[in-house]
């Protein structure tokens, strides 16, 4: 971002930093003037009487240009800075001040990854911190006007609470708060400040004012703006936060390189030294290699459990419309998540395989291929169209739908409710119909018939331009009549007792909606007959999988690839799973399983899914499955 005009001397030492002395200026619009002050963090620290100020800020359209002059010496750089700097200026004194544009020489990699690995001491050690929100606005003034420490020494108590409340909103609109580097710019400082033109207050009081006992009752955008200030204030003074809390809390956020989705983090994630045996921040890898990175760090340390654990927060989108080169196991920090509730489990079986993941999968290749010893469940053979909130279904004014479940529920009522029953393969509700089979059959063939209308028509309507409606037509055929199957068995249909498939479809309908496991995703068959829900970009074809993980493991949807097949990668492969075998000590071990001999089949990562009635690595399955290591990339 800056210019050739001015040359940077190189910082020599281990903890060396830049600060600017900026000069002053009674008039606002005469031109910047500043020396650059060559110095380091621990002289800063031992320092008394010189101490300095770091600004936190956005950096804006790159396409509006500011300047500084260092020296004398011409420099360009962003107008939101060029901005700040003015209003931060004093009329009569030197400021001494920490701007990364301007601190770090920008063109240098080496540079800016060292500078970046000290932003925690850099914040550290500023006596105060400046949070420029932009030039002055009237939302601005109301706000810092009504905070005791803001700096013109008067607090004004003349605004009613709505004026508040609209003003907070419209400064809580501001890029600043959804910026990815100013994060650890807030968690780091010791005593941070707001600053609008040019009034400041401090961060405590701003707080108070914008997250106030009224702020609970906003609702929509409003609240959701509240949220993000409150969890950014109260995780001040936490070091529980890993990095991966903080990415799934922040992913997405405004960041003009994708690669400071991580480096904007690493200073403030707790792990911090686990992390650095995997990812430094390095400007000279590619976005995807530090994603992958990453993505091996997070699935090396989500034990207990599995990788699907990790998996589930991949955003879930057609694989060639990621980003290009990444594995299909990584997240894309810099989208936002897949907001997708949590994929159903079956949470009555018993003897469960519990096995431990990280035990049964290698890294290997270049690029990396993570390669993990599972089992194969099914084939997708047809998939329905895409599942939208079902508020656009209006569940509420479908008074047939709605009647039945009343009716429904009233039947179990008076049949006695529901029982429970166990064996060695777990636990299981029933309901006793005593002779009225067919009363009950009337009625979820009634549900039946409402299930048939929204396959048939509104889920067309709401998709008209679907590429994937000769897809849904055909689910359909097998949709209608294994509803009707359904409905002469005698299942729970509706209710908190309903289970598996009965219960994500009464979910689906409730009359007040709420978002469901259905609610981004497809229904699909399986060539043997079951009925489940899938990630919305799978397709006739994928497998349905098992990989290796602690009870209750959830079920994948992979690709096959038809990458060609290298002797080379699948020695790799097996080299890499008997160093692990022999690592580990295996003798004795039951919850253990060995690669030797295993197929390796290729594929790609489409996301977690539910069979209905499949339960993954029971101890005794009624056939015994037949294990493969799938190659992922």
């Amino acid at each position: 971002m800056t210019s050739s005009t001015f040359k940077y001397s190189p910082l020599p030492e281990p903890d060396g930093f830049r600060i600017i002395l900026l000069q002053p200026s009674a008039s606002r619009d005469t031109s910047l003037q500043c020396k650059l002050l060559h110095t380091t963090l621990s002289q800063c620290d031992r320092d008394i009487i010189d101490h300095y100020t770091a600004l936190s800020y956005v950096w804006g359209n790159a396409a509006q240009r500011g300047s500084i002059f260092i020296d004398g010496t011409f420099m360009d750089i962003t107008a939101t800075l060029e901005s700040a700097l003015r209003d931060i200026r004093d009329a009569s004194r030197i400021v001494r001040i920490w701007a990364d544009a301007v601190c770090i020489n920008q063109n240098d990699n080496d540079e800016k990854a060292v500078q970046i690995g000290l932003f925690a001491r850099i914040y550290g050690t500023a006596q105060h911190t400046v949070i420029y929100l932009g030039p002055s606005m009237a939302e601005g003034d109301i706000v810092l006007s009504i905070a005791p420490s803001n700096t013109t020494g008067v607090v004004r108590r003349d605004h009613s609470w709505l004026e508040c409340e609209t003003a907070g909103d419209q400064i809580l609109k501001l890029s600043w708060f959804s910026r990815v580097w100013v994060f650890q710019e807030l968690v780091l400082s010791d005593d941070p400040w707001v600053q609008i033109g040019n009034l400041r207050a401090r961060w405590a009081d701003v707080c108070s004012i914008l997250l106030n006992e009224n702020a609970a009752s906003l609702q929509g955008e409003s609240a959701t703006r509240r949220k993000v200030l409150k969890d950014m204030n109260s995780t001040r003074g936490t070091k529980s936060n890993t990095l991966f809390n903080l990415l799934l809390s922040r992913r997405g956020l405004g960041a003009t390189d994708s690669r400071d989705m991580i480096f904007a983090h690493m200073s403030t994630a707790s792990d911090i030294e686990e992390v650095k045996k995997y990812v430094q921040i390095n400007y000279d890898k590619s976005c995807v290699i530090l994603y992958e990175n990453v993505a091996r760090y997070l699935l090396d340390h989500v034990e207990p459990y599995g990788p699907e654990i990790f998996f589930k927060h991949i955003e879930d989108m057609e694989p060639d419309s990621r980003r290009k080169g990444l594995a299909s196991w990584a997240p894309d920090w810099s989208l936002c998540g897949p907001g997708l509730e949590p994929m159903f489990r079956d949470n009555l079986a018993n003897g469960h395989r519990g096995l431990t993941a990280k035990d049964h999968y290698v890294w290997v290749g270049d690029p990396w291929i993570l390669a993990s010893i599972g089992y194969e469940v099914d084939v997708v053979k047809e998939v329905s169209l895409v599942f939208p909130n079902p508020a656009e279904l209006l569940p509420r004014d479908r008074t047939v739908y709605q009647s039945t479940v009343d009716r429904l529920r009233q039947f179990y009522r008076e049949q006695g409710g529901v029982w429970w029953s166990g064996d060695t393969k777990g636990r299981h509700r029933h309901i006793s119909l005593k002779g009225r089979e067919a009363n009950h059959e009337q009625l979820a063939l009634k549900l039946a018939e409402e299930w048939i209308k929204i396959m048939t028509n509104d889920l067309p309507n709401l998709s008209p331009e679907s590429t994937e409606i000769n897809d849904h037509k055909r689910f359909l055929a097998l949709f209608e009549s294994w509803l009707r199957r359904r409905a002469t068995q005698g299942l729970i249909m509706v209710g908190s007792d309903s289970d598996g498939i009965e219960n994500i479809m009464f979910a689906y309908l409730l009359p007040n909606p709420i978002s469901s496991i259905l609610t981004g995703r497809k229904l699909f068959f399986t060539q043997s007959g079951r009925i489940g829900v899938a990630p919305k970009s799978t397709q006739r074809g994928d497998r349905v999988i098992y990989l290796t993980g602690k009870p209750p493991v959830t079920a994948m949807i992979i690709r096959q690839t038809e990458s060609r097949k290298t002797a080379s990668l699948e020695l790799e492969i097996r080299e890499a799973f008997l160093k692990k075998k022999n690592e580990l000590h295996i003798e004795g071990r039951k919850d253990f399983i060995s690669a030797d001999g295993m197929a390796i089949q290729r594929g790609i990562l489409i996301g977690d899914c539910y069979v209905d009635g499949v339960v993954g690595w029971l101890q005794q399955p009624e056939e015994e499955p037949l294990m493969k290591i799938f190659a992922l990339r």
